[in-house]
């Protein structure tokens, strides 16, 4: 569609085709999911464990997901606002990245790696909860 893999305005903004709205709207919806999962996650991590089972007996990789899910409520309302202002330039004639009208295009890319860089480590922190999980379970003497 033209707009590259991160929808930079102006690029997203200027070309008025069907399949980069679509692309904004899934990605959206993606967010607004993940977030609500993440939330979901980390009330049932601290509301339905045993009585008297104590944090630090966790699995790691309880501990890795818990940590991406607090990651994930930190960084994807950044992006998800960011796509939300990308539909607003395009469909409610709104100006905030749109350097003709004084807006600002470099504020998407401040609000995308502000997305991106915790990102990394939601990427990582589970396979790291694995292999730790894997090393633990496979050093206990027998």
């Amino acid at each position: 569609s033209g707009t590259g893999w991160t929808l930079y305005p102006p690029l997203s903004v200027t070309i008025s085709q069907a399949g980069v709205d679509m692309i904004i709207y899934g990605l959206a919806i993606s967010g607004i999911s993940s977030t609500l999962g993440s939330i979901n996650f980390i009330i049932t991590f601290f509301s339905l464990r045993l009585v008297g089972f104590k944090f630090e007996f966790q699995l790691p990789i309880t501990w890795s997901i818990l940590i991406v899910a607090f990651l994930l409520i930190v960084s994807l309302p950044f992006v998800t606002c960011a796509l939300i202002l990308v539909l607003f330039d395009r469909h409610l004639n709104t100006m905030f990245f749109d350097p003709l009208n004084a807006g600002d295009p470099v504020l998407f890319q401040h609000l995308f790696w502000l997305f991106g860089h915790p990102e990394v480590y939601v990427m990582i922190l589970p396979a790291f909860g694995i292999i730790s999980l894997i090393i633990s379970e496979n050093s206990q003497k027998e």
